[in-house]
């Protein structure tokens, strides 16, 4: 067994989604720097309107939100192409 593999006590599902390989290409964090402000300035323009160190902050949330589901969804592409029998390579 790897170092890097879990043991038998794992669920399928989780060894299978372990076994693939997450990239982020580096335009994400351009992106992300881009939604964060954005996301700042309709925080902080809204209709209850925050400080602007609140805005920032949520801001930077909302974007790490995106990814993150972002993420998940190309996981449950993965997994959904794992468990109809087709290889899945980064």
């Amino acid at each position: 067994m790897s170092a890097n593999r879990p043991g038998p006590e794992s669920p399928p599902g989780f060894r299978a989604l372990l076994s693939i390989p997450l990239r982020i290409h580096p335009s994400w964090l351009l992106l992300a720097g881009l939604l964060s402000a954005s996301f700042a300035v309709i925080y902080t323009r809204g209709e209850t309107p925050v400080g602007a160190a609140a805005a920032v902050g949520l801001g930077v949330l909302t974007a790490l939100c995106l990814l993150a589901s972002v993420i998940v969804h190309e996981f449950a592409h993965a997994r959904a192409a794992l468990r109809s029998g087709i290889a899945v390579s980064g």
